[in-house]
């Protein structure tokens, strides 16, 4: 086959609960930018047990065409049948590219897969783009444009798969999600042929919290290094509760063991978009502004006027949080 002759964007959907994840609504809003580029369509593919519900949902969130397998080996996540279901998937329909989420999950398969379907494999994007031709149209013939940090986080490496189709994915979006119930698609069944995994799920336990995730956050008081003491830190949580937010923090703070690994923001971390960033102390190194950058504001305060993150931000405040985070707390409050 030809290049060409793939089409579509095939996102892996991922659920628990019987509730589509966030990322994968995420990526389905990301392939439905993406496709109406190529004028391809946005396949979505969900696996499981009893799931019909959820492959008729994915059509509000972006879908034009939904394929689910429906079988009791599927009931569970495990690698094998996971994969043995996708390779004949895909290998039936040819599709163009193929994006999953950066999750568990998705590093699980997605290495495996790609190496049976023969193709590259771009890990742990932070964008997805296309090639511009000069009267401003995007060039069909280049694929998607994947964008991912490497040598630690130092620099930014922009992917091409030229030669094998589907381009593949691991993505950790944060797209808006929209929803339309107005929306239609087709849904279809398929029958993979399928194994008894080798493996044996013995217990699941889910994790249960009350507290947001930081990506989902519309406000985010983020701390750095240079916030100062500890004390002073937690003071961020009094400043997050005045404007109704969470808290996030740079990989430095989860280092000093002051916060745990699931608020920080960041190339090892999590990828957010809130409607308003704050920070106190935030340097602005590229592991950290990978995954806030897209912020719709973004307010910025450190007493080192030659920060980096001033760069990328919509408001700048030379000044120590010592001096700032109190006055501001005292001021909100009232």
């Amino acid at each position: 086959m030809n290049l060409t002759d793939y089409k579509g964007i095939l996102v892996y959907i991922e659920y628990e609960n019987k509730s589509i994840c966030q990322i994968s609504l995420e990526l389905l809003q990301e392939a439905r930018v993406l496709a109406d580029i190529f004028n391809e369509d946005v396949i979505a593919v969900v696996l499981g047990y009893d799931i019909k519900d959820l492959a008729d949902q994915c059509v509000y969130y972006g879908a034009d065409i939904v394929w689910y397998a429906d079988n009791i080996l599927l009931e569970e996540y495990l690698t094998e049948p996971c994969t043995d279901a996708l390779e004949f998937l895909v290998k039936r329909i040819n599709p163009s590219s193929l994006l999953i989420g950066s999750s568990y999950q998705g590093r699980d398969f997605a290495p495996r897969l790609a190496i049976r379907l023969g193709t590259g494999l771009t890990a742990d994007c932070t964008e997805l783009g296309v090639k511009v031709l000069d009267d401003g149209t995007a060039d069909p013939n280049q694929g998607i444009l994947m964008t991912r940090p490497t040598y630690g986080g130092n620099l930014i490496a922009t992917i091409v798969c030229e030669n094998h189709r589907p381009q593949m994915a691991t993505v950790r979006s944060s797209m808006k999600i929209i929803k339309d119930t107005t929306r239609e698609g087709i849904v279809n069944e398929f029958s993979p042929l399928l194994k008894k995994s080798r493996v044996k799920i013995l217990e699941t336990i889910i994790e249960k919290t009350t507290e947001k995730k930081i990506s989902e956050e519309s406000v985010l008081v983020v701390g750095g290094n240079g916030v100062g003491t500890e004390s002073m830190f937690k003071e961020l949580y009094s400043l997050a509760k005045i404007l109704n937010g969470g808290v996030g923090v740079t990989r430095s703070l989860v280092e000093k063991e002051w916060a745990e690994h699931r608020i920080q923001i960041g190339q090892t971390g999590t990828i957010v978009r809130p409607e308003l960033y704050i920070s106190f102390g935030v340097l602005g190194a590229i592991q950290h502004i990978t995954g806030m950058e897209n912020s719709s504001c973004i307010i910025a305060i450190n007493k080192d006027r030659d920060a980096p993150i001033f760069k990328f931000s919509h408001v700048g405040i030379v000044g120590s949080t010592e001096k700032i985070l109190p006055k501001l707390i005292e001021r909100l409050s009232k």
